[in-house]
């Protein structure tokens, strides 16, 4: 056709669009929720990098179902919402500041997503070599799968809610008060879990290939397992409750004086379905501690 296409020429790949309104629209949109200004931006499905910023109480949303070859997508709102949609990217950054972050259909890649203050993190499906998501007081949830080789799920007073299936290394950190709970570890799944107040629920597979620890400050520890599972068990608390099909698989001992565990106020209890000895057992609770 005989349309000028020079704008997309590698020298003039950057453009920005600044949009300025009256403070008065601002105003209501803060205190009232009014939706009275929104921008609509209508992309080439071949893209390579996009970065959408909002500053005050504005929202920032990218549907990119359509979207293809995409090396960086950068969304940030300062106290908006932050709404990302079927997004495949080498490198994804999510941020927001005063609200939440929002991930619809599946999002893949190199994901970083923080909230602050109370905002939550909710998702549908998310994967990609790495996956880091932090809040201080919101909840993280995701309501499908986590398919990522690696993944850190980190909130200091928020809950944690896996709702589908875990795959890959995954570390969760409640650093105050709140649950972790997981619905389903697969057997390419491994979980290192630490929770300084709540408590922690999973459902492991009939096998695994890595290691998982999940260790509780204060609360409890709630796992399930396949009566026919083919990995070794080790816990220890106050009171260690096992169903008795499990419990046949293994024995329990009570902590001593001399032992690692013994040392604390109330004496304490250690199960165990390896054939190690009880000082054994001690050790290896003690370096997975």
């Amino acid at each position: 056709d005989d349309m000028n296409h020079s704008w997309c020429e590698e020298n003039n790949y950057r453009h920005g669009f600044t949009l300025y309104s009256s403070r008065s629209v601002f105003n209501r949109i803060v205190k009232e929720g009014d939706d009275s200004l929104k921008t609509v931006f209508l992309l080439p499905t071949v893209m390579s990098k996009i970065d959408l910023q909002s500053e005050g109480a504005g929202s920032v949303e990218l549907d990119g179902g359509l979207l293809e070859d995409l090396e960086l997508v950068k969304l940030i709102a300062e106290t908006g919402n932050v709404v990302a949609k079927d997004i495949s990217c080498e490198l994804v950054k999510l941020s927001s500041e005063g609200g939440d972050i929002c991930c619809h259909g599946l999002v893949e890649g190199e994901i970083s997503a923080e909230t602050k203050n109370d905002g939550d993190f909710i998702g549908k499906n998310i994967g990609g070599p790495l996956v880091e998501i932090t809040t201080q007081d919101g909840d993280i949830t995701v309501w499908g799968d986590v398919k990522a080789d690696r993944s850190k799920f980190h909130t200091k007073k928020g809950n944690v809610l896996i709702n589908g299936s875990l795959s890959g290394s995954s570390e969760f950190l409640q650093a105050g008060k709140g649950n972790v709970t997981i619905r389903n570890v697969t057997d390419i799944g491994a979980v290192l879990a630490v929770v300084r107040f709540g408590d922690i629920t999973t459902k492991f597979a009939e096998t695994i290939d890595m290691n998982s620890t999940l260790e509780v400050e204060t609360g409890n520890i709630n796992i399930t397992i396949p009566f026919k599972h083919k990995y070794r068990i080790n816990a220890v608390a106050q009171r260690v409750n096992v169903s008795p099909r499990i419990l046949n698989k293994g024995e329990i001992f009570e902590s001593q004086r001399d032992d690692n565990w013994g040392k604390r106020e109330q004496p304490m209890e250690m199960f165990t379905t390896s054939s190690c000895t009880r000082s054994e057992v001690d050790g290896i609770l003690q370096e997975a501690s």
